[in-house]
Order: structure tokens, then sequence, then C-alpha cells
């Protein structure tokens, strides 16, 4: 059987899930029985808690039962007396504490990574591969090193034609002649789910340019009274160019993903949807290791179609067999919809379960009266609005408004606080300046706290919400300038603190010395940190002559840029003492860290961190844990499933449907009608003229997510409270008829609430403001330390010896560097970067690159005429291949090409041993069980000898 619960917001969720999943466990006698429950969440908070509330209710439960509100239900539902629940759930949670790890608690992520490492072979995964979160800076890479491959001569010449096509078209179409940022634009949507399962069959056509190019001449050959094939034809052919281009990229990321042994994370479901297409789910259980008989899907909403497609055959399987199995979602609630997650799906799972429980939970058990009462008329009013705007746009596809009214139908909860009044304040000021009404909404936040506080609130029970990253920095800012602490993982940007501005100006100055506007610029950062109180005097110190450095300093700085990346930054906080400017011993740990996760993957050149930092920086934040004095500031959708006794939206100014960001978004649309079906997934951007293609029913769809995407992301906002809640906005300016036209979310619920009981002056409340009570959770066992920055001169630092005291290497490190050193080169041309890269992490001497160098000319000597180096190769080094006995080989390199494979193993002793043969064979032995026609080398430099086998 399988339960669907529509849960809104607040009622009792994650309650209902650990009761189900505790009636499970205690369901029969079996301590295991939790290995064969998989639950899964949306994200790493809502894992935590989940198994927080199993864990901690059992032990209530094998204590002392009749302090669980379980214990009826279970008594009831599983006919058990009160001392048998007590002793199965005390032998359950003795189990579960003792194999900790197969307590099957986890986010969707985690479970279908499990998944694809037991078929890490099947896919063709390296055995050491790592999961790659930032899919932007993968295809940013991929973009790169395809137009660095053109400049060098080195990509195919139909590659070089399409890119030259594409920048004179954009010439002659008034755009940038530099394809770069379009094709990265396109490319970064290789990672869509849409485009992600027709991948495949779309490649195959994009390979073939001249097909490319006859389908071109197809779409500007239709005639001009054609109107509608016409509009279909230009929409297509805006980014016809750079979908040209596409499969090269992707291959291009495929070789990096192999170099690198890396899964971007956006491809786990598309390689699983392969696995599940081509197995039965008992295969799928058996090479996992385990058999699950029972799942539990929470947050269901923020699923996507191809991971639902993936969990269905196995829910499938299970209720087939007659097992109970969960899911709980909420239409309302669906916000990450950038994510790939589809509202739709929860709509349609009864009917993929003919039969299914759906029970209602329409009970909120989170917030007070006032909050859930505004909130049933205020969401009433804004979900008709959202119909009728809809409704009355002709040129949409019909029945959209009804959609979103059968969407929203169990929008009203009933009130279970009823003791608890709470307190509601909406409050718009009139102005024309968007900017103005955020000042007067921050001056109205600066006085409400004090008064929050007078009535017994602690700051850590107040949390700011906002619907951008910038808009939390700016209100954190705020609050740390007026002395309020701040916990926020949005609001702290590494990049926001002056100390991290100077470094990274100091890295762009030692990078382009002559940049004059990198050097104005840090030279004010240093004015306002000298005149922090007086801008009119920073300003002037910045235009004027004065000496900003002392002689010290500038000394500092030109030691520092003689040193690699990282040692670089260190020196520069030290010789310029930036720990000790204001709070600032957090950004620079933050930010130093950055510069090392960087240098573990990508080679530590300030530049092309430069380039790397230019993305990251938005998003680099500094997380610090809640204390009871510190005013949470996070964006709204990372304070879903989150509640907070008093809830402030400072910025009531989202759009309510597509806005200009969106301008830019890009629809995958299949076409149905020659010529345009001569492909089967096409690229357009989402503009108003699309209504005039063929494509308008996918311009309605999209339009339509957007509405319910802002409704639901203000929903999440205003179901957030427990007992106050407060928003500012802006007031809605009159049309010449007199009517209001909103533009943003608070200018629509000022139109909505013009005639509401409570609307006065602007401002709209319910209920009282009253004393706070104590007796709510509390954060005071956390200390707050003040964060101090250790500097420790570089050359004063302990070093460990790997190699002893003696200035000249011997012969078996001499080897094992060499070695070193050719397993990283791919082609001939890496060979001097991979020498530099071993300098900086140390693993080569300065004394040890002449005689490096001197080897390398003599290994070119030894291989000269052969093409080991060929860029035609899949080249391999040390990857492992793990035998059917269980033993991992490792050779030194092996090149592929189509089903021939040429493995090489570099020997730097002075003898030949029978061994090394044996070694090689054993490699050919199992590249020749994988179906490939097997060559095999030693090559033995320092004898100059090659020995074929």
């Amino acid at each position: 059987m399988l339960t669907l619960y529509q849960a809104s917001a607040g009622s009792g969720k994650t309650y209902t899930l650990a009761y189900e999943y505790i009636r499970l466990l205690l369901s029969n006698t079996q301590a295991d029985k939790y290995r064969r429950i998989l639950a899964v969440t949306f994200t790493k908070k809502a894992t935590a808690e989940m198994k927080e509330r199993i864990l901690k209710e059992l032990h209530v439960l094998s204590t002392d039962p009749a302090k669980s509100p379980y214990t009826g239900q279970l008594a009831g539902q599983l006919n058990l007396s009160a001392a048998e629940i007590q002793q199965r759930a005390g032998r359950c949670l003795h189990a579960i504490l003792q194999d900790y790890t197969r307590f099957a608690v986890l986010t969707i992520d985690s479970f279908f990574q499990q998944v694809v490492r037991s078929f890490a072979r099947e896919v063709g995964l390296s055995a050491q591969y790592t999961i790659e979160l930032d899919s932007k800076a993968v295809v940013n890479q991929a973009v790169d090193d395809l137009l660095f491959a053109m400049n060098h001569r080195r990509a195919a010449e139909d590659v070089g034609s399409w890119l030259n096509e594409f920048a004179l078209d954009n010439v002659e179409n008034l755009r940038s002649w530099n394809p770069r940022e379009t094709m990265k634009t396109l490319s970064r949507q290789l990672f869509s789910e849409q485009l992600q399962a027709r991948l495949d069959q779309l490649r195959t056509m994009l390979t073939d340019k001249q097909a490319l190019r006859d389908y071109r001449l197809a779409l500007e050959a239709v005639p001009a009274d054609d109107k509608t094939g016409r509009a279909t034809a230009d929409a297509i052919l805006q980014h016809l160019n750079a979908l040209g281009l596409l499969s090269d990229v992707w291959e291009q990321i495929s070789i990096t993903n192999r170099e690198q042994k890396r899964l971007p994370i956006e491809q786990i479901n598309s390689l699983l949807q392969r696995i599940i297409d081509d197995a039965d789910s008992p295969f799928i259980y058996e090479k996992m290791g385990t058999r699950i008989h029972h799942y539990m899907i929470d947050e269901f909403q923020d699923t996507s179609a191809m991971q639902w497609h993936n969990f269905r055959p196995l829910v499938t399987e299970s209720v087939s067999n007659g097992n109970d199995n969960l899911i709980v979602g909420d239409i309302k609630q669906s916000i990450y919809r950038f994510r790939n997650s589809d509202w739709h799906q929860l709509q349609h799972v009864a009917e993929q379960f003919p039969g299914c429980n759906q029970p209602l939970m329409d009970t909120n058990y989170r917030s007070a009266r006032a909050i859930v009462e505004t909130n049933n008329d205020l969401f009433d009013r804004y979900v008709k609005w959202v119909a009728d705007t809809l409704s009355k746009d002709k040129k949409l596809r019909t029945g959209l408004g009804g959609e979103v009214e059968k969407a929203y139908a169990t929008l009203r909860q009933k009130v279970h606080k009823q003791e608890l009044g709470g307190y509601v304040r909406l409050r718009w000021f009139k102005s024309e300046s968007a900017d103005e009404v955020c000042c007067q909404a921050e001056e109205e936040i600066l006085q409400l706290l004090p008064k929050l506080r007078e009535r017994g609130y602690r700051m850590g029970q107040v949390a700011m919400l906002v619907r951008y990253g910038k808009e939390a920095s700016r209100i954190a800012n705020l609050l740390l300038a007026n002395g309020y602490e701040v916990q926020s993982q949005e609001g702290l940007l590494v990049a926001s603190h002056p100390a991290v501005q100077v470094l990274v100006l100091l890295l762009m100055l030692t990078v382009a010395p002559h940049d004059e506007v990198a050097r104005t610029r840090l030279r004010h950062v240093f004015a306002e940190q000298r005149y922090p109180d007086n801008p009119t005097q920073a300003t002037r110190f910045t235009l004027g002559n004065e000496p900003y450095l002392t002689a010290e300093q500038e000394e500092a700085i030109r030691q520092a840029q003689l040193l690699p990346l990282y040692e670089q930054v260190q020196q520069l906080i030290a010789g310029l003492q930036l720990y000790e400017w204001p709070h600032a011993a957090a950004y620079l740990t933050a930010f130093q860290d950055i510069i090392f996760a960087y240098s573990e993957h990508q080679t530590a050149e300030i530049g092309t961190f430069l380039q790397y930092w230019e993305d990251k920086q938005l998003n680099a934040c500094i997380c610090s844990a809640p204390t009871d004095e510190a005013i949470r500031v996070m964006t709204i959708h990372k304070s879903k499933g989150l509640e907070f006794d008093v809830v402030v939206i400072p910025y009531m100014s989202w759009d309510l449907g597509p806005s200009k960001m969106d301008a830019g978004k890009i629809l995958w649309c299949k076409p149905d009608i020659a010529p345009f079906d001569q492909m089967p997934l096409v690229p357009v951007g989402f503009k108003k003229e699309l209504q005039k293609t063929y494509f308008s029913d996918a311009y309605s769809e999209e339009y339509l997510n957007f509405y319910i995407d802002n409704l639901n992301l203000t929903y999440v906002a205003f179901t957030r409270p427990v007992r106050e809640l407060y928003a500012f906005g802006q007031t809605t300016k009159e049309g010449k008829n007199g009517t209001l036209s909103p533009k943003n979310i608070g200018q629509l619920f000022y139109s909505l609430l013009q005639e509401a009981s409570g609307f006065r002056d602007n401002c709209f409340t319910r209920g009282e403001a009253e004393p706070y009570q104590a007796g709510s959770k509390s954060t005071s066992d956390v200390t707050t330390l003040q964060a101090v920055y250790h500097a420790t001169p570089i050359g004063t630092r302990l070093r460990l010896s790997t190699r002893g005291i003696q200035d000249e290497l011997s012969l078996q490190d001499f080897g094992t560097l060499m070695h070193d050193w050719l397993s990283r080169i791919t082609t001939l041309d890496e060979a001097e970067a991979r020498l530099q890269e071993l300098l900086r992490e140390g693993r080569a001497r300065e004394q040890d690159i002449p005689r490096m160098r001197q080897e390398w000319q003599h290994f070119l000597q030894l291989i000269a005429g052969r093409d080991w180096f060929d860029e035609r190769y899949q080249v391999l080094s040390e990857h492992a291949i793990l035998t059917a006995t269980g033993q991992t080989l490792r050779p030194d390199r092996v090149m592929i090409d189509g089903r021939r494979a040429v493995v090489i193993d570099y020997k730097f002793g002075t003898h030949l041993a029978p061994s090394h043969r044996d070694q090689v064979r054993d490699y050919m032995t199992q590249l020749s069980q994988m179906g490939y026609s097997v060559e095999g080398y030693l090559v033995y430099v320092t004898l100059s000898q090659i020995v074929a086998l």
C-alpha cells in the first residue's frame, strides 16, 4: 500500500514521518527491520532532523512509553501493550546504534550516489571518482579548453569552421563576436534533465555539422508569409550556432571528467536512468548488497522528473509485494525548480498508483492563530489573483488559471494553537525609489528589534528572510553596523570584507602590474579604513598623492609576489597585518580555505584562480553557529522546513511572474512540424515572441511556472513564523483609470488587502504584540569566541623531510620523482606546466629541475618517432584496474584509440628484471579481457631501451 500525504506548512510532517518509520520498525520482532526501510528527503538538515526525531522517540518509548505521544497510536495500530512496545523499541534502538551506517535515512542524492557507486564499472566510471558539485565550473572549463584548442589549431577542422561562422553571424546581428559567453550560457543547459534525457540522440545529430548547415538553410527558406513558421524559424536560428558546438563541449566535458576522475552531480540521475531502464529491481538490490522493503520519500514536490523515474520502479515493486510505502509532499512548497524539481509530479502520483491512501494534513501545529488566519485569507486572494491574471491573457494556453486553483485547493488550514494569539504587521511605504523604500524598511527594523527585546525575545529567535543573497548581505551588514550579532550562510560574503578585497586586488596587480583601476580601488579600500566615518575625506585621500603603505608594507608585498599562490596570500596577510582589521579573522581564514581547496584540484596559478574567484565570490559565505543573541539572516530557499518565533521580511520586492533576469532563460522544445522536426530538440529563448510560434504552449507552461514559483516562495516565507510576522514593501501606483497595477509581491499584497479588516494608513495588522513567555528552545549552551587569526612566518615553519638531508637525490628518489612527472603528462606540451606543478607542491626542489629537464630530453630522444603522446589517444595515467579476484593493478600509462590499447610502464632502474615483463603482461591480459587489442611496452629511461611485449 502506498500512502500519499498532502502536508501543508506546519502540519506535523516530521512527527508523522517519524511515527510511520517507528511503526514499521515495531511491526514485528525483527530488531534489524531498519535495514529494510529507506527514508529519503531533500536536504541534509531535514535528514538530520528526521534521524534525531526517530532516535529520540525510540529512546522515550524504550525508557518510559507513557511520555511518548506515539504510544497510544502504536498500541492501537499494532495491537501491542506498552510493555511490548517498550521492549521492541529498546531492541531496535540498540540495533541501530550498533549498526548506524545501515540506518538508511538519507538525502535523495546520497542514495542515488550509493547506487551509482555500485554500478561504477558498468557505466564506465573510475573506481576512485569524485562527485563534482559545481557544474558551472565544469562547463566554463570545457568551453575555455575548446576555444584554447581552436587557438592552437588542435581542434577539429569542422569545429573551427563552425566557430568562425558563429562569430560572423554574431557580428552581422550586432551581437558580440566573441562566442565564449553565449556558448557557456547554452552549454550549462547540458545538465538540465530535459536535455540529459535526449542527449545521446541529440549528440548524434550535432556531430554532423553539414546536417546542421542543411537544417539552417531549411529554416532560412521558410517564407515570410508563413508568419507562425517564420517566427518559429527565427526563434530556433537565434541559438542554432551555439547548438552546433554543444556536442563538442560535451565531448570536452567527458574528456576532462575522465582525466580528473570526476562525476558532475547532475549526471547521476541520467546514469541511474540508464541502469534502471536496463535492469530489474532485484538486480539493483543485489549490486547494492541490500534489499529494501519500504520506501519513505519526504519533500516529494522537490524531486525531479528523472529522480522519480528512477525511484518509481523500486516503489512499484515494493507496493506489488504488499509492503507499506510513504510519500509526503506539498505543491505549495515547491521552490526548487532551478534544480529540476517539478510540482506537477505530486498531482500524478495518485494516477500512477490507483487506490493509494491520501490523508490530508490540514491542521497547522506551528503558527499562532493570527498568522494562520492571515495566511488563509491572504493566499486565498493571491491564488485567485494568479488564476484570473493567467485566464485573462488570451495569448496563453487556456486552462492555466484552473490548474492553479486545482493545485491550491487544499490551501486553507485549521488552527491548532488557539491559545496563542500571535501578531502580524505588514507595512508599505509610499516612494518612487525602490532603494528609498528599502532604507525606510531598515529604519523600522532597527526600531522594532529593541521592542522585541523589551517584550522578552532573544535576538536568536528572530529571522530575517530575503529573496536574494545580495539582500542577505545588505541586511546582515546593517545589523552588524548597529551592534547586533548575525548568524548567516548567505549574508556574510567572504568578498564583502575589505581585507579580502585588498588581497584580491594585490593578486590582480601581481598579474597586471599596470592596472591603474585595480591600484586606485586598492588605495580606496585603505582610505576607507583610515577614515571609516568620513566618506568625503576617504575620497579625497583616494584621489590624493599621500602614501597609503609604509616602506615595510611595500617590501612585504614585493617579497610575497615571489611566492606561490597560497603562501603569497599568507605573506600578504602577515606583512600588511590585515588580521588586525575589524572582524577580519573569519573572512581571511575562509578566503585561504577557498584557495587551498582550489589548489587541491586546479593548477594554483594566480590568473586562473582570479577567474575562478570571479564566479565563486557571489556564493562564498562564512557559516557561523546559532546563538541566543545572533539574528538569523537567510534566503527564503534556505528557510524551508525551518520555523522561527519571529520572522521579518525586510524587502517584499520579488516579482510576481517572469522578471528581467529570466529574459535569457532557455527553453528546450520538441518540434513536430516540418521542417523544424529535423532536430529532436531545439533551444529557444524565453520571450513574448514565442507566443507567435509553434512553441506557444511551451511558453505558456513556462509562464505559468514562474507565477507558481513566486507564489510558492511567498507561501514558504509567510508560513515560517510561530508567533510574530513583520513584512515591508512599496505601495502600488495607481493607473490612469484608478486601478492598482502591482509589479511585485509587496505591491500585490497592498492591493489585495485594501478592503481587508485591519488595513489602515498603509499598514495591515492582526492580533496583538504580547510579551513573550519564556520556555522555548535556547542555544545558551553555545559559547561565542572572538575569532583570532594566527599567522606563522613562512621561513620559520616546521618542515618534514621525506628524502633525507642530502643535496643530491639518490637514483631511487630521482626515479620516483621522474615517474611522478611522466604520469602527469598527457601531451608533450604539458611537460613544463607539470614540472612547475611539482615544484609548487614541494614534490620537486629547485636544485632538481636542471637534472629533470636533462632526463626529459633523454626520454624524448628515446621515444622519437613514436605517437604515444598524440592527441588522438584517450590517456589514462595511473588508473586502477580491479581484477575478478579483487586485485588492483595500476599501469603507468594506458592509451586508447577505439578498440586499440597501448600500455606503457616506465622504469628508471639500471637493470632489466623478468618481473617487469610479468607486470606489464598482467596489464595487457586485463585489457584484452575488456575487448581491446593490446600492445605493451617497458620503457627503461636510464638504460635508453624500449622492450616491446
